[in-house]
Formats: C-alpha cells, sequence, structure tokens
C-alpha cells in the first residue's frame, strides 16, 4: 500500500522523520528486489524488518499526536460555538420580555 504525500493545503499528520522512515524502509524492499545473493537477501530481510517496525512505530505516534492535536481543536471549536449559541439565546430571551 501506498501512503500519498498530502499537498502543501493539506494538514500534515506525519512528520518528516517519518516519510524520511519510509522512504529508508523502500530502499531496503528495492535492494531485496535486486539483489541475487540469498544470504545478502536474508540481512536486508532482517533489515527490513527492523525498519518496518521503527515506521509503524513512528507512524502510530505521528497520528496519535495528530489525534490529540484535532480532538484539542474541535473542544476549542465548540466551546466558541457554545459560548456564540448562549449569547444568541440570552438576548433573544431579553428582547422577548420587552415585548
Amino acid at each position: 500500500m501506498k501512503l500519498p504525500k498530502p499537498s502543501e493545503e493539506e494538514e500534515q499528520w506525519l512528520r518528516e522523520e517519518t516519510w524520511k522512515a519510509i522512504e529508508k524502509r523502500k530502499m531496503i524492499h528495492d535492494k531485496i528486489h535486486n539483489t541475487k545473493s540469498e544470504r545478502r537477501k536474508s540481512k536486508l530481510r532482517l533489515e527490513y524488518k527492523m525498519k518496518d517496525r521503527e515506521v509503524k512505530r513512528i507512524t502510530r505516534e505521528s497520528f496519535l499526536t495528530a489525534k490529540k492535536i484535532t480532538n484539542k481543536r474541535r473542544h476549542q471549536v465548540a466551546t466558541v460555538k457554545s459560548k456564540r449559541s448562549e449569547t444568541i439565546k440570552g438576548k433573544n430571551s431579553r428582547l422577548k420580555g420587552l415585548a
């Protein structure tokens, strides 16, 4: 599965460190397929396995960090919206009392 690199307008939840690790893993994968020696392939497979674990760990950390930031923003937006609605409700109730 290929991960698309986000465009400049999109919010980037994968850090630069993550993209570098993904690229290194891809290079190892390419070396495995271009190598004829079975002994070399087994060493590269082990290296790939370790890099794959690292990529997954870093990606998970990036995702969770982005999720926390998104949740904070949603909470802030919800707080602002509730304050606005309270203000509008308060103005409407005062107007009704005058009529």
